[in-house]
């Protein structure tokens, strides 16, 4: 087990937090030992190493995958962690931009990992973007080209709109789902789907029934986990490029910083 070495520095990022590293290569563990406030137990890139150690899957706040190297064998290890631990926040690494594709982005999402980031983040940075995922948050935070930029925001459009019809929702919980992972009080959600604050009401006691929810906060949590967010928007960047935004996220070029409830995705 490791400690990152700025855990005990005045200033660092947030409460101690313990995850489960799982990678082959010595450089991703020399760099996540380097994030404050992070205790780490490594597992080896192994999916028959993974089943086999449920302790250490119990004992941690999230999962970090190495992804870069072996994308295939990460996604089967995201959904072993999941049928052990449903609701473990899953993590996995892209070493670099050229590695980030389309269809890299569409196979982790669909395995059900709350993030996706690139090693390009200092490790102060990288503290508070697992601080954020633990909290509920989904968080793709990753520099990557034109293509891939454009394909993120619909293929966790498409993720959402599968997950709705695994569980038999219609667009309209659908929608409140993404709402409450903003954090929106019920009048507001109300407004924004023309519907009384007392119809809000009964539509989120019948959704945390389907979902097994105690509370509201625990739906929105779930909600954010499980990619629900408002329907994707094309927007104009400042040098004339279509990039796609969502109605009330923040979704971000060029390295502006991250910090709203459900989906915060982050493209430099």
């Amino acid at each position: 087990m490791t400690r990152g070495v700025g855990a005990a520095r005045e200033g660092h990022v947030g409460p101690e937090l313990r995850i489960v590293l799982i990678t082959s290569r010595p450089g991703i563990r020399a760099l996540l030992s380097t994030v404050p406030s992070l205790t780490i137990e490594h597992l080896p890139m192994r999916l028959s190493a993974v089943a086999a150690s449920r302790p250490a899957i119990d004992r941690a706040m999230a999962a970090v995958i190495d992804a870069a190297m072996e994308s295939l064998e990460a996604a089967e290890i995201c959904r072993e962690l999941q049928r052990q631990r449903a609701q473990l926040p899953v993590v996995t690494l892209l070493c670099c931009p050229a590695s980030v594709t389309p269809w890299h982005l569409e196979m982790l999402a669909s395995a059900g990992v709350r993030g996706i980031l690139d090693l390009q983040a200092a490790p102060e940075e990288l503290g508070r973007i697992l601080q954020r995922i633990v909290r509920g948050q989904a968080v793709f935070h990753l520099h990557v080209d034109g293509d891939s930029a454009s394909f993120l925001p619909r293929i966790l459009a498409a993720e959402r709109g599968r997950r709705a019809e695994a569980l038999r929702l219609n667009a309209t919980d659908a929608d409140l789902l993404g709402y409450l992972a903003q954090g929106l009080p019920d009048r507001q959600i109300g407004e924004r789907l023309h519907l009384s604050p007392h119809t809000i009401k009964h539509y989120i006691e019948r959704l945390r029934d389907t979902v097994g929810a105690r509370n509201r906060i625990e739906l929105a949590s779930w909600a954010g986990r499980h990619g629900f967010y408002p329907q994707v928007r094309e927007a104009i960047d400042a040098d004339g490029t279509a990039v796609p935004r969502r109605a009330s996220a923040h979704f971000a070029v060029n390295g502006a910083p991250i910090a709203q409830p459900g989906y915060a995705i982050a493209v430099h």
